[in-house]
């Protein structure tokens, strides 16, 4: 009987040391985490945020560098309750915060000719990182990202794992009228379009004409929102593909729109105007590095 109960409590023991990693939660509190050890002390290994201010709501900035990462086409990885993993296809960088600072962190690269040790940055990381910051700083600073549904836990997997080689092509949404505002086409970039400076001009323009990306429902489109205030607010979609791209009317609040009639607020033409024109700058000036 002694052998017996010895033995189960050698099993309990044992099962409670080794019962595996824990599921991964979504973080209810938050550990400012340490800056990791450098090759060369200011080297590029370490570079802080500059475009959120802190206090930084620590719930709210975890999840707009999730929705930045799916803004951007990027592979995001949750690493502990306040650093999340981004990966494009050939950088990797951690992205760390606390309440009073965020920073970001080189984890890896290839073929990019990166050297720690001699402060070489890997080729084009700074763009890299700039336009990863833009895209936070918008979804963190959006009057909407507040309203915007905290994903579940199954959600968070699904958004950590690998982003699919290649993307069905998108398609344009049914107008209430035909050729009416709901759909218009790009007119300054001829195809075929780079998806990757295509997701970088379209964050750039959206930060540089006062828009804030917010998450959308295809991996080739973001949707941008802007406000006036309590006067007037819409949404747009900008959705790209290799051979193609357009602007989508989503939703609007005091522009009079009315997409049976064919009738929105005149300066909405200006405003897919003014996104087309820094869009095509932004591509140009991506593209050709």
């Amino acid at each position: 009987m002694k052998v017996r109960y010895l033995i189960l409590a050698i099993v309990l023991l044992f099962g409670s040391i080794y019962a595996g990693p824990k599921p991964l939660a979504i973080p209810d509190h938050f550990a400012k985490p340490a800056k990791k050890q450098t090759a060369l002390p200011g080297n590029f290994e370490i570079i802080i945020g500059e475009k959120v201010r802190a206090p930084i709501d620590q719930k709210r900035f975890f999840y707009s560098i999730l929705l930045a990462a799916q803004n951007l086409g990027l592979r995001s990885q949750v690493t502990s309750s306040n650093t999340i993993v981004v990966n494009s296809t050939n950088t990797a960088v951690r992205v760390s915060f606390g309440e009073d600072e965020y920073w970001y962190e080189y984890v890896d690269s290839r073929n990019l000719n990166a050297n720690p040790k001699e402060n070489r940055m890997p080729d084009n990381y700074i763009q890299f990182l700039d336009t990863l910051e833009t895209s936070i700083q918008g979804v963190y600073t959006s009057p909407e990202s507040a309203t915007i549904p905290q994903p579940t836990l199954s959600q968070l997997k699904e958004q950590q794992t690998a982003a699919p080689a290649a993307f069905s092509p998108p398609q344009r949404k049914t107008q209430a009228m035909a050729h009416n505002f709901e759909v218009i086409s790009g007119k300054f970039l001829t195809p075929p379009l780079n998806e990757e400076s295509m997701r970088y001009a379209i964050i750039k323009a959206a930060h540089t004409l006062g828009y804030h990306p917010l998450p959308s429902d295809n991996p080739n489109s973001i949707v941008l929102y802007k406000a006036n205030g309590s006067k007037w607010s819409v949404k747009i979609k900008v959705v790209f593909w290799k051979g193609d791209y357009w602007f989508e009317y989503v939703d609007s609040n005091r522009l009079k729109a009315d997409p049976f009639r064919n009738r929105i607020h005149r300066n909405y033409y200006e405003w897919i105007r003014d996104l087309d024109s820094k869009i095509t700058s932004y591509y140009k000036s991506h593209y050709s590095r």
